[in-house]
């Protein structure tokens, strides 16, 4: 994802997605899984996952593309699994290119990168 409350933390997800891409390129792999990501609910200020209106902000200021829903209703029309947003005081940000990385694909991906210029050993045993 790159929807932070924070830039900082947005600016470098998006080089890490990019690093990502070098690994999918050079392994013929698709790693990211692209699943979209909803942060939605009663603004009330940043938090530890930051704030909706935060995320928001810096998905603007950085030109990144997003949906924002401004009330319950709007979520609840957008995502009809979520009908308890209705006539709540909630917004939400969705960032559709979000998603996650398939981990085990991402480690075989790195050991066989590694592989090439590295003694890797695999299976062994960590004490």
């Amino acid at each position: 994802r790159k929807m932070y409350s924070s830039e900082f933390f947005s600016k470098m997800q998006s080089k890490a997605l990019d690093r990502w891409a070098d690994v999918e390129k050079a392994s013929g792999e698709k790693l990211l899984q692209e699943n979209g990501l909803l942060f939605y609910g009663e603004d009330t200020g940043e938090t530890v996952e930051g704030s909706v209106l935060g995320a928001r902000e810096v998905m603007k200021s950085l030109n990144l593309p997003h949906t924002f829903y401004a009330t319950g209703d709007e979520i609840a029309d957008a995502y009809p699994a979520l009908q308890s947003c209705r006539g709540k005081p909630y917004m939400a940000v969705c960032e559709d290119t979000a998603g996650h990385i398939r981990a085990s694909k991402a480690c075989q991906a790195m050991t066989f990168a590694a592989g090439e210029k590295c003694d890797v050993r695999t299976g062994t045993k960590i004490v």
